[in-house]
């Protein structure tokens, strides 16, 4: 295998061409951060949610008697968007 072989650099080089004026703002890695929070925190946003009914989830829960409700979950949401509209100002 060849050491100058890079598994990402073909993704990096499709986001990079064409934008690099905005690569290089200083919000650019502010905004990669919390856009991949958000991406990461989704699936297991929607496992929650949905796993009442599946036991394999209620399996490994920490809190397995608290039900998780879509109104704590816009809330949580809120208060991530909040602490992140600071740095975005």
């Amino acid at each position: 295998m060849d050491r100058e072989w890079r598994v990402l650099q073909p993704v990096w080089d499709a986001i990079r061409e064409g934008r690099e004026e905005y690569l290089g703002s200083p919000l650019f890695p502010v905004i990669m951060s919390v856009t991949f929070y958000f991406v990461a925190v989704f699936p297991f946003m929607i496992i929650d949610l949905w796993g009442k009914e599946w036991h394999w989830v209620q399996k490994y829960k920490i809190q397995a008697n608290k039900e998780v409700r879509l109104r704590d979950v816009w809330f949580e949401l809120g208060v991530s968007a909040h602490c992140c509209r600071p740095i975005l100002k």
